[in-house]
């Protein structure tokens, strides 16, 4: 028979990619608008919109699937 995993030791794996899958869309996203900005020669967004998107969405991502792990 297989050995059940530790939830705590499952739980701490998945928050440590959890949070590098969330720095990684985060620079993303902020490398996508740049890129953006630099090829059309003028501010598509401004800079402090350009921050609270890579941000807030790949913290709400990470929320979201918190949750749903949290329920399984």
């Amino acid at each position: 028979m297989k050995k059940e995993d530790d939830p705590k030791k499952v739980r701490n794996v998945f928050l440590i990619f959890g949070v590098l899958q969330t720095l990684a869309i985060g620079l993303f996203i902020f490398l996508v608008f740049h890129g953006m900005n630099t090829i059309n020669g003028q501010p598509l967004i401004g800079l402090d919109s350009q921050i609270v998107l890579s941000f807030m969405v790949p913290v709400f991502i990470f929320k979201v699937e918190y949750i749903i792990f949290s329920k399984l």
